[in-house]
């Protein structure tokens, strides 16, 4: 039963107890009013006697003993003689009233004053013998006895009154609480009701769900030996079990989990014990074979309040996919190995024949170039132009194949780099007129010879794509990015720290159409006839870059100028 519920129960259980303890209360006050009843009753009773016989008194003689009807006055005599005793009675029935006291011993000692003379002769006689005086007391007695019982009687009526007020509450206060208690045991146990039908329908949705899952999951709960957990038992598995493991979940239900032990690791009840006593989460692969299938799972463990769930998904697949993948990238890696050698090979060989064309063309040039027409000369300076574009191309190839040789990253201070980029680019800085502004550059880990590499065809780039109407103005600039910049670039490792490198040109700029296919090999946005080049330099900076784990992009605006971002790491290893 839900907590909830039962804090409900409980609550309607009070509700009940007190209305019972009312109901004990009216009972009780009751009782104390029909003692009070009778007392007063008794009282009154008393009072009335009192009053009667003491006029039974005054109306006996002794002359009246030998009278005819001497059997009735002697009844009048016998009354007389009760009066000391109801004033004993009242005396002891009203102790405890003081007012009372005082006026029931006024009539006592009045009663006692005339008793005697009242027992010898009647108060007709008495009048007659002179002694009317006396009926003075006689009336303050009786209206003094008439004034009491008139007072116990109106105080009899205030309790009554009191009473039927308290128990015309009590019987309210009494019927609403049982009706308030009755309404929520009532509708707690129609809305249990509903939540039960819910609930069952949920059960059965939900293990229709868990059975239609291709992942097997099963359920274990905790055994505890000595207060300590050694085991767990299954309570729940899926049809997907009989499918991956080839196990009927009917057969496992209430088995122990070293039932299961075919199709864990040896370390397997360790971590479901840290699983339930850690309260975390586990996750891992898991191989095995069974009825000659070889399977790899991969085995979630989620903690639950008491025990944990586990799903096994069967990548099998995946894994065999993984494997060919991994072949795969072997053997691309090995041809992209055998190709860049391949183009080393051949590049180097190529500069041999090479460098015979451009020396016999110079000798040409030399001892046969005035002999020459126009047009054969014109013949000799496309041959030693395309010579001359043939060699960068080479050099350019060795260089790019090169980038990809392993080298170990070591402490590099870019700012000493660059300066000596801009010394080997001193003679075409001053050719160009251009002027260098270079900011306070960072300490990284790199490979020194690429880092030059990169920063030397970006300031290259940016001297030969000059424009004709103003001298190049380069500027290289470098700040530190935020944990939320670095997350903005998906290639990024947000756990690591980025410096971004910014080379600036005024230079002839370009469209953002083409920021991407500037860093292809041999891409060109140019002509070769209007600037000089391979199109391997930029493709070169992004092997470097990706060398780094960095990240290169560029922005320009045709006619204004060009940047160049490099996103660097501040260390390779975390």
């Amino acid at each position: 039963m839900p907590q909830k519920t039962l804090y409900i129960f409980a609550f309607s259980f009070l509700l009940f107890v007190l209305s019972a303890v009312i109901r004990y209360h009216s009972v009780a006050r009751m009782n104390n009013y029909v003692d009070q009843v009778n007392h007063s009753t008794h009282i009154i009773t008393t009072l009335q006697k009192l009053s009667n016989h003491f006029k039974s008194v005054q109306l006996y003689s002794t002359d009246y003993e030998v009278h005819v009807a001497s059997n009735l006055f002697s009844l009048y005599q016998k009354e007389g003689l009760d009066v000391p005793t109801e004033l004993a009675t009242l005396d002891s029935l009203i102790k405890d009233d003081s007012h009372r006291q005082k006026q029931l011993g006024e009539v006592t000692k009045l009663i006692n004053k005339h008793l005697p003379a009242l027992f010898d002769k009647s108060i007709s006689q008495l009048i007659d013998e002179g002694e009317a005086g006396r009926l003075a007391d006689l009336f303050r007695i009786s209206s003094t006895i008439n004034m009491m019982t008139i007072q116990e009687e109106k105080e009899l009526d205030l309790r009554r009154e009191k009473l039927n007020a308290t128990m015309y509450w009590n019987n309210i206060i009494s019927f609403v609480l049982v009706g308030v208690a009755a309404t929520i045991i009532i509708s707690t146990f129609i809305i249990n009701l509903r939540i039960n039908r819910k609930q069952k329908w949920l059960e059965g949705f939900l293990e229709s769900v868990l059975n239609s899952s291709k992942n097997g999951i099963i359920s274990f709960s905790p055994l505890y030996e000595d207060g300590a957990l050694t085991d767990f038992k299954i309570e729940y598995a899926n049809n997907a079990i009989n499918d991956l493991l080839g196990l009927k979940p009917g057969e496992l239900i209430g088995q122990k989990a070293t039932y299961f032990t075919n199709f864990m690791s040896k370390d397997s009840i360790r971590q479901y014990i840290d699983v339930v006593e850690k309260q975390e989460p586990l996750e891992y692969e898991n191989y095995f074979s069974h009825d000659g299938v070889n399977r790899w799972v991969m085995v979630r463990l989620a903690p639950r309040e008491k025990g944990f769930t586990a799903t096994y998904h069967d990548i099998t697949a995946l894994k065999k996919t993984e494997e060919k993948l991994k072949q795969s990238i072997q053997h691309l890696e090995r041809s992209n190995k055998e190709l860049e050698q391949y183009a080393y090979a051949a590049s180097h060989d190529l500069q041999e024949p090479l460098r015979k064309i451009q020396t016999f063309s110079n000798y040409l040039w030399e001892l046969q170039g005035d002999k020459l027409d126009e047009k054969g000369r014109n013949y000799l300076r496309r041959i030693n132009a395309s010579s001359q574009r043939m060699s960068t191309l080479i050099k350019d190839i060795l260089n790019f194949s090169s980038v990809n040789d392993a080298v170990d990253f070591a402490a590099t201070d870019l700012n000493s780099e660059v300066s000596n980029v801009l010394q080997d680019l001193e003679l075409l800085i001053n050719q160009k007129g251009a002027t260098i502004e270079k900011g306070v550059l960072p300490q990284i880990d790199a490979i020194p010879l690429q880092i030059r590499q990169l920063f030397y065809n970006l300031v290259y780039n940016a001297l030969k794509f000059t424009a004709e109407d103003r001298p190049p103005h380069i500027k290289i600039s470098a700040r530190k990015l935020g944990a939320k910049e670095v997350r903005t670039h998906s290639m990024l490792n947000d756990k690591k720290t980025y410096f971004e490198l910014v080379v600036e040109d005024n230079g002839i700029g370009f469209s953002n159409a083409h920021t991407q296919q500037i860093f292809s090999l041999f891409k060109r946005l140019n002509s070769k006839d209007d600037f000089e080049g391979s199109g391997i330099g930029l493709a070169l900076c992004l092997k470097v870059v990706q060398n780094h784990q960095g990240v290169i992009y560029a922005r320009g605006e045709e006619g204004k100028g060009a940047r160049f971002y490099v996103i660097l790491p501040q260390h390779q290893y975390i």
